[in-house]
């Protein structure tokens, strides 16, 4: 998994060490026995397509918080994508959820912020797969932590394009 995860375009130069505690630090599983067998299987899915495709920016909670700094495009945080109504996405809808992962397209239609998601990896995904997605995090439990936006530019970003594992308010190079 961490080779794999390695070889995306957008992390290759990052050094394991980040990725594997990334990956370890825990993990959220709903409980599915009450659950409808098809039900089941496809959270179960969702959460290891989470597992392997969101946890490193996002957190296995869903929180987000974790900083990406450059000077091109300056410092931008990773969102709150867990249930919370206000702090993350509990009040989107499913086609909303579905638009922002294949697309980069918020819920009021804005563009999210481009350099922070792999969107060329994300627009291939195949419906069942991104209804499998959703269906993990409508599951997340709600994490009421706000993340600033992304700050323009500054003197204090990284040189280089700098992703950092733990969350932090701090923008810029640490």
């Amino acid at each position: 998994l961490i080779y794999v995860l390695s070889q995306w375009p957008s992390i290759r130069n990052m050094p394991p060490d980040p990725l594997v505690k990334a990956v370890n630090l825990g993990d959220v599983k709903p409980d599915t026995h009450n659950m409808p067998v098809e039900s089941a299987r496809m959270i179960e899915r969702g959460h290891y397509l989470y597992s392997v495709s969101c946890t490193i920016c996002h957190g296995t909670d869903g929180g987000g918080g974790t900083s990406i700094s450059w000077k091109p495009f300056g410092t931008l945080w990773t969102r709150n994508i867990t249930a919370h109504p206000q702090a993350g996405v509990g009040a989107w809808t499913d086609a909303e959820l579905k638009r922002a992962t294949r697309s980069g397209v918020s819920r009021d239609g804005r563009q999210l912020h481009w350099q922070g998601m792999t969107w060329d990896q994300f627009s291939n995904l195949d419906e069942e797969d991104l209804r499998a997605v959703v269906a993990y995090l409508r599951l997340l439990p709600p994490v009421n932590r706000t993340v600033p936006i992304p700050r323009l530019p500054a003197a204090n970003d990284c040189e280089t394009y700098t992703f950092y594992l733990e969350r932090s308010d701090q923008p810029g190079c640490r």
